[in-house]
């Protein structure tokens, strides 16, 4: 019986099987889609690297910042709706697979009936046990579940793509209020040494060593500065209450943040070989997957348009009395074929979609590539950028001391009038404020850098 059915099956789909001809998910090989160049054009300097063997933040060798991130890891919501979506799609693969074996149900049951005259009743016991099995002779089912597979693995890397995001942007939170600390100290320190040199200024003008416009220039000093205290507390606040947001906290908990020790930058993350973007970037890794998974639907979509083959077998029994029940039992094998003739070309626009899907996933991938190599052309840029720029801005401020201590000495001698050492002291207290921003934004670009380079991230667990 079995050879006959098979043959039968056979006959049946060898049209089809021309019609459709049979296909598998296509092994791509990821630098054929989109080729790199064999270096980035800002990884030519003489720099020391490190590998990207550890997790990308402890580059900094901060202990404040490596308690955010693990507060971050487990409170962060985005983080947790990632790993729910993980969960979700492994389950969702594992139960794709699921119709590769046999169902088998069991059906036990008890009737009991009376009759309205006679003051009658009887009893009714049933039993039944059954099996059914899809055969996959087309690899319907088995394509299923690879796309079901690789739409897993997708998630997977759309999680490390999230936690990577948000490890980078509680990373660019900590050094922004280690700034804003840092520059309300500073302004503090200025508002002090401006007062105390107002003081000195109305001192002269009591003893008729200076006059009105001296003592004005210098209150405006003050105010100038105290004005931008407020601003500066408000930054500070606002980069505060970010951060508690991104590890799970209200926005008025306390962090702890050693924002008196500058931190040091590290060494450059190795960024010779763009094409290792194509591994260590998740969201790359993720645009492949979903190549993968296109091409194994349209797989699943041309074996449904070849026929179909299911085998089952069921066996029941039944009598009045419980002790009898398996006196007599009914046993029945059956096998059918569904053979498609005409669905109106909905299986073959199937196909057709599905393809179309494949040639979507497959720009997207290419255009992920470029956006990561971009991205890490950019963050290259910018940190060569801004280390140029805060070189020439503390050469720019050793010169304004300079002039300073020269204006200073010039209206103690009275050589120059006031206007000259107030002009001078704003120029250097906002020189010193920009150095504050400069050191920050160094350190954001090369914050930008590790999550550009798909920096190493903490092992996680199902």
């Amino acid at each position: 019986m079995k050879a006959t059915l098979i043959q039968t099956v056979a006959v049946c789909a060898a049209p089809f099987l021309i019609l459709s001809g049979c296909y598998t998910a296509a092994q791509r090989e990821s630098t054929d889609l989109q080729p790199l160049p064999a270096t980035f054009s800002g990884s030519s300097r003489a720099t020391p690297t490190v590998a990207l063997d550890a997790v990308w933040w402890s580059a900094f060798n901060r202990s404040d910042l490596d308690a955010l991130q693990a507060s971050a890891f487990t409170d962060n919501l985005d983080i947790a709706q990632a790993w729910a979506r993980l969960r979700q799609s492994e389950a969702a693969a594992l139960q794709a697979g699921a119709d590769l074996y046999p169902e088998l149900s069991l059906t036990p049951g008890y009737d009991r009936t009376w009759r309205n005259k006679g003051d009658t009743a009887s009893n009714n016991y049933v039993a039944g046990l059954g099996i059914r099995y899809d055969v996959d002779l087309w690899g319907k089912i088995r394509a299923t579940q690879n796309a079901a597979e690789a739409r897993a693995l997708a998630s997977a890397d759309d999680f490390q793509s999230t936690a990577l995001t948000i490890s980078a942007s509680v990373t660019n939170r900590w050094i922004e209020i280690i700034e804003a600390e840092q520059r309300v100290a500073l302004l503090q320190q200025q508002l002090e040494i401006n007062s105390t040199q107002l003081e000195l200024i109305e001192l002269r003008f009591r003893n008729s060593q200076a006059n009105s416009l001296d003592v004005y220039q210098q209150r405006q000093a003050v105010a100038r500065t105290r004005s931008n205290i407020p601003r500066a507390e408000a930054q500070r606040s606002a980069s505060q209450y970010a951060l508690n947001l991104l590890i799970g906290q209200t926005a008025t908990e306390l962090l702890q943040i050693d924002w008196q020790t500058t931190p040091t930058l590290p060494p450059m993350p190795n960024s010779a070989v763009p094409s290792d973007l194509l591994e260590q970037r998740p969201d790359v890794r993720a645009a492949l997957r979903r190549i993968e998974l296109a091409d194994w639907n349209v797989a699943a979509a041309k074996a449904n348009r070849l026929p179909s083959v299911s085998l089952g077998l069921s066996g029941s029994t039944g009598a009045e009395n419980f002790e009898d029940l398996f006196d007599d039992w009914l046993g029945k094998f059956t096998g059918r074929i569904v053979a498609p003739i005409m669905d109106g070309g909905r299986r073959k626009l199937e196909v057709e979609k599905q393809l179309a899907v494949v040639d979507e996933a497959v720009a997207n991938y290419r255009q992920t590539v470029l956006i990561a190599f971009k991205e890490v052309e950019d963050a290259l840029q910018l940190e060569q950028r801004v280390l140029e720029q805060l070189e020439a801005l503390r050469a720019e401020l050793g010169l304004a001391r300079q002039t300073l201590s020269a204006a200073r000495n010039r209206y103690a001698n009275g050589l120059s009038d006031y206007l000259n050492v107030t002009s001078s002291l704003l120029s250097m207290q906002n020189l010193e404020r920009d150095e504050i921003t400069q050191v920050a934004n160094l350190f954001k670009a090369r914050i930008a850098l590790h999550q550009a380079l798909g920096g190493q991230l903490p092992t996680f667990k199902l």
